[in-house]
């Protein structure tokens, strides 16, 4: 299984996808988070093997956060993805 960590600026989203992603049997989530802060922390302290990341990230660009990711943690694996719209 692969370990997961969750970032959705907001907390109850965050929350939605990790439990929709637990599910699937082939993930198991370190974290769901909702800042910054908080996804540097689970990211360095548990041996995460990917980082599913919001495109629209609070108070930074997601680029900055990849690039610090990048840095912080070797070797991990970064998906980025967007809500979209509904039609």
């Amino acid at each position: 299984m692969k370990r997961l960590v969750v970032y959705h600026p907001q907390k109850m989203m965050a929350g939605y996808l990790t439990d929709l992603i637990e599910k699937s049997e082939r993930f198991t989530t370190l974290g769901a988070v909702s800042s910054t802060e908080e996804l540097y922390s689970v990211a360095e302290k548990g041996d995460v093997d990917m980082i599913l990341l919001s495109v629209s990230c609070t108070n930074t660009n997601t680029i900055k956060i990849v690039r610090e990711l990048r840095h912080r943690v070797v070797g991990v694996r970064i998906a980025i993805y967007s809500q979209g719209e509904i039609t």
